[in-house]
């Protein structure tokens, strides 16, 4: 039977001798799983940076909570900030 006849087997049809399904081969889900990771750690960085800051100033000017709080809350709106110039391609 000629090649053309055969019907194309997907790589999750095609097993292992152990008996599992490989992964297709898809970059563009590699590529999304980066984008999702970049953007957590973004979100997260800003956070971070936030609470560190605003951690800071508490101890320097004895506001405490307060620099905490304003420091967490600009940190999230400078990680918005970023994730939105990311994915709008802006910045």
């Amino acid at each position: 039977m000629p090649d053309a006849d055969k019907p194309k087997k997907n790589e999750r049809d095609v097993k292992d001798p152990k008996g599992t399904a490989k992964l297709p081969d898809a970059p563009g889900t590699l590529a999304a799983v980066g984008v999702a990771a970049s953007t957590g750690l973004q979100m997260a960085g800003g956070a971070v940076a936030g609470l560190l800051l605003g951690r800071w100033f508490d101890s320097w000017a004895g506001t405490s909570p307060w620099g905490l709080v304003l420091g967490i809350f600009f940190g999230l709106i400078a990680g918005f900030w970023g994730v939105y110039k990311r994915l709008t391609g802006s910045g």
